[in-house]
């Protein structure tokens, strides 16, 4: 019983230790989000974020692939596509990548769940996307959809997480850019924007 109370503290501390620590990879060393410059200019306004077309879907209850290639494919996040690989409905990753990472998902009671680590506009962007079992919620699972859905966040170890909940309940984003000028503020509401929209 003491052996799985040390190992339950291990586990949240590598994932608080994953959501709030920012002492890892220097921005150099991590894959860059650039943007394509617009091509033209409608209205006023000047956008180059376009939703994807085609068909996301995920392999099986806890796979996660269709909605990772779906954000990868709007610009709202990146890998580094050398080291993680989609491949057959499964992530290949190479043992030295600290870029992108499976994350201790059972301690907020997911079923599934990955960082991505990135550099965008000088600034490093943690951006992490888990899924849940609506239908087989356990407690830890249900403490934390039902605080998302109330306040937009989650306590972990202390800690208040600013999360989105996706419209069907299955999948939770935490974006995180410690950068607060008008381009990262931007490129936040549409990962946002965009995970919202994953046709889940």
């Amino acid at each position: 019983m003491m052996k799985r109370r040390i190992l339950t503290l291990c586990m949240a501390g590598v994932l608080a230790l994953a959501l709030f620590a920012w002492g890892g990879a220097p921005t150099s060393k991590l894959p860059m989000l650039e943007m394509e410059a617009a091509s033209s200019v409608e209205s006023g306004t000047e956008s180059t974020h376009k939703k994807p077309t085609g068909t996301y879907e995920n392999e099986g209850p806890d796979d996660m692939i269709g909605l990772l290639t779906y954000m990868e494919d709007g610009k709202a996040i990146i890998r580094d596509t050398e080291n993680v690989k989609f491949e057959n409905g499964a992530i290949v990753a190479a043992e030295n990548t600290t870029s992108f990472v499976q994350m201790s998902y059972k301690e907020i009671g997911a079923v599934n769940g990955y960082r991505y680590q990135f550099s965008y506009n000088g600034s490093m962007v943690q951006a992490e996307f888990y899924r849940f079992d609506p239908n087989h919620l356990d407690e830890k699972g249900k403490a934390c959809l039902e605080s998302v859905k109330e306040k937009g966040s989650f306590e972990l170890l202390d800690n208040e997480v600013p999360a989105t909940l996706h419209p069907s309940e299955e999948y939770l984003m935490i974006y995180t850019d410690t950068k607060k000028d008008e381009k990262n503020e931007a490129q936040k509401q549409w990962a946002e924007e965009l995970f919202l929209s994953f046709p889940a």
